[in-house]
């Protein structure tokens, strides 16, 4: 090809998705312009006009033998990647921005920015400019906002990656006013030195980004980064200054660029942080984030010595770190977990440093797990705290778990814990939780010799090394090492009205008496009667920091209100004489290893999942708003209409399903699943009476493993 004139406002877009290379003689690019897909193309002339902006693909090597890309200082070109080589001979770069771009042969440069990992490129010297902001609220990219002096006249020309830029006292007038970045923004080092009693805002748009090629230094506490949308870009290839003052950054944030950034006051992002190549030294100060990721090839390191991280700031917090070229050092330091769904480390089968090494580790947030996902990785600390309920998966050690009580731990596929100490916190002994779902890969455990873990109820949870004493525990089934000794229940009664399971003050050891009991453990019997209420509004909730447990629950027809607000974990029977009611959000988990009889009245719940490997005999009508999850045990339905959206069998279920004058009844309008997983080649729902599988909804799934039996099945409204 000869010529190609690309004028886009939008990306413009040349693919190769042969295996041949494509040849240009010249190439014209005035506007946006993505190469993302163009591998195995070479151009002998590109020419780049001003305000342009290229985005290349990440690992990609380009051949432009001759590079023209004149821009102005207020009408930038904007060349970027991930990470990407240009092989050139001859260049004519002036004005130009490049991120994360390697030059390989003869690139030269003049007023162009080299922002995080570009390389290269021999650049003239320049002057890098101090320029102040004035005028009030206004955009970032207009030159008329910007001045050479404090206070002064209009520079005409906008920052770029190697002009500091300052917000002083005569950058604003009023309270509110408004600096606006809606393109890619860029400076060296950014000066925050607004005081008085004012608030600022600085919302960055979606999709843009403000490149800080240097230090951030924020004086008085009167910036507000509150776009949650846009980015803040650190892009330094040296040593740098962080000084937030601790302001949250509502938006995210990437670490790109070989330099360090050092804390000097905490840092706070409420947004998604990329922490792709650098150092960042915490510096004794606290990091707070709220998903971080650190993914990247690239080399990296975080240094949290003496230092605090805190995670929080949603359900959907995370902390993701791939463990390769990636470098922590730990020393005096703690993580603390407040919320958030995931710790997740994995790294390449090539990785040669097998330990993930924290010092101190607590855990606040409610259902965290840990995941190590990779079988030559094991994550280590000397104190880990486990204030919530928390899951495993892969290797563990710590020199002190501290579990506590009401708190439910998981190990998920074989997930192995080595602790050297072993504590129980809590006054109350009303129960622990060790678990692991799936009987053919039971959780493993190294504790110390006598390790007592009063009322502790454990199933498929192996002791390996060591031994745990359980004093009032319930062996549910498949545990080795764990010495189970009779412990005597209570009967407990709900007092109080409206009022939270964990509050001792809502139980008591008579009906209608004195409140102050511990609340109910594995071993005690529950009762709601007359006197447990005062009017039909009263409510029980859970805590969502622990789990409600009990052994057999019952709930008399005569107590005043219906409404149950509760995951319950059941180790016995549960007998309803009134139905719990629409508004009641209850999930039921039963764990028994006996043969139980549920009398529900036409109850209707969130979820019911069987866990333990006892008889489950569910008598009367049933309505489950989401599903009916069968992990071990047997399962028999009968004498009325059980109605779900989705019903899993796994695979460790063995015993048919027994249909018993009863009807499995898909009942949703949009969508309903069977899925059948049990690892029984002969598997079957059993039919007694007049009993069927009846699907109502016009969208409607049926997943079974072969020779499987379902008997009756009527699909009402395919």
């Amino acid at each position: 090809m000869d010529q190609i004139h690309i004028n886009a406002t939008e990306n413009g877009r040349i693919e190769n998705f042969s295996d041949s290379e494509i040849n240009i003689n010249t190439l014209y690019v005035d506007g946006a312009m993505d190469f993302i897909y163009s591998t195995g193309l070479s151009v002998h002339e590109i020419n780049i006009n001003a305000g342009s902006t290229v985005l290349l693909g990440e690992g990609i090597t380009y051949k432009w033998n001759e590079i023209h890309a004149v821009g102005t200082c207020n009408n930038f070109i904007q060349i970027s990647s991930n990470h990407s080589e240009i092989e050139t001979q001859k260049t004519e770069m002036e004005y130009a921005i490049l991120l994360n771009i390697t030059f390989k042969g003869n690139a030269t440069a003049q007023n162009t920015s080299l922002l995080g990992n570009s390389s290269g490129v021999e650049l003239s010297p320049s002057d890098s400019r101090i320029l102040y902001w004035i005028g009030g609220s206004g955009d970032w990219n207009d030159p008329n906002n910007w001045s050479f002096s404090s206070g002064g006249g209009p520079a005409n020309c906008i920052p770029s990656g190697i002009d500091d830029v300052i917000f002083d006292d005569q950058s604003f007038e009023e309270n509110g006013e408004t600096v606006t970045v809606q393109k890619d923004a860029f400076a060296k080092n950014f000066k925050w030195q607004v005081s008085g009693d004012i608030q600022i805002l600085f919302p960055i748009s979606q999709g843009h980004r403000l490149f800080i090629n240097g230090s951030m230094i924020v004086e008085h506490k009167t910036l507000q980064f509150n776009d949650s949308r846009g980015t803040i870009q650190f892009v330094t290839n040296e040593n740098s200054i962080l000084d937030t003052k601790d302001i949250f950054i509502a938006g995210h944030v990437s670490f790109n660029g070989p330099g360090t950034w050092t804390l000097e006051s905490g840092l706070s992002i409420l947004g998604t942080t990329n922490f792709n190549s650098g150092k960042l030294i915490l510096n004794k100060n606290q990091l707070t984030s709220s998903i971080f990721f650190s993914l990247s090839l690239l080399p990296r390191e975080i240094d949290m010595s003496d230092s605090r991280w805190l995670i929080r700031s949603g359900a959907n917090s995370s902390l993701r770190l791939y463990w390769d070229d990636l470098t922590l050092n730990t020393d005096r330091s703690h993580l603390h977990i407040s919320s958030g769904d995931e710790i997740s480390i994995h790294s390449s089968e090539d990785n040669l440093n097998p330990e993930v090494l924290f010092d101190s580790i607590s855990v606040e947030s409610q259902n965290l797990i840990f995941n190590v996902s990779s079988s030559n990785l094991i994550l280590k600390c000397n104190y880990l705290n486990l204030i919530r309920n928390t899951s495993f998966s892969g290797k563990f050690e710590a020199r002190e778990v501290i579990f506590h009580q009401m708190q439910k731990y998981e190990f998920i596929g074989g997930a192995i814990l080595d602790a050297i100490s072993v504590k129980m916190e809590d006054e109350c002994e009303e129960g622990v939780l060790f678990y692991s779902k799936e009987r053919s890969q039971p959780g493993v455990l190294h504790f110390p010799a006598d390790t007592e873990i009063p009322r502790l109820m454990a199933q498929n949870i192996h002791v390996n090394s060591g031994n745990i004493l359980a004093p009032g525990g319930v062996d549910n089934g498949n545990n080795k090492g764990i010495e189970f000794e009779e412990g005597n229940g209570r009967v407990l009664y709900w007092i109080g009205g409206s009022g939270n399971w964990h509050d001792k003050q809502n139980w008591s050891t008579s009906s209608g008496g004195e409140g102050g009991a511990c609340p109910p453990g594995i071993r005690d019997d529950v009762v709601f009667d007359e006197n447990s209420f005062q009017s039909s509004e009263d409510r029980v909730i859970s805590s969502q920091i622990k789990s409600a447990i009990c052994h057999d629950f019952t709930f008399h027809s005569r107590a005043l209100s219906d409404q149950l607000n509760v995951d319950l974990y059941l180790h016995g029977s549960m007998t309803l004489e009134k139905t719990i009611g629409e508004e009641s959000e209850m999930t039921l988990f039963c764990m028994s290893l006996e043969e139980e009889v549920h009398q529900l009245h036409n109850s209707q719940f969130e979820i019911i999942e069987i866990i333990g490997s006892g008889i489950h005999n569910f008598d009367g009508n049933i309505r489950i708003r989401r599903s009916m999850d069968q992990h071990d045990g047997t399962l028999n339905l009968q004498n009325g209409i059980i109605q779900t959206r989705y019903f899993y069998i796994r695979k460790d279920v063995q015993n048919p399903v027994t249909l018993d004058h009863a009807i499995l009844q898909f009942y949703h309008e949009l969508q309903n699943t069977l899925n059948i997983f049990s690892s029984n080649s002969s598997f079957e729902v059993k039919n007694i009476g007049d009993s069927y599988i009846e699907y109502l909804g016009p969208k409607n799934n049926l997943t079974v493993n072969r020779n499987t039996h379902l008997g009756k099945v009527i699909f009402q409204n395919p």
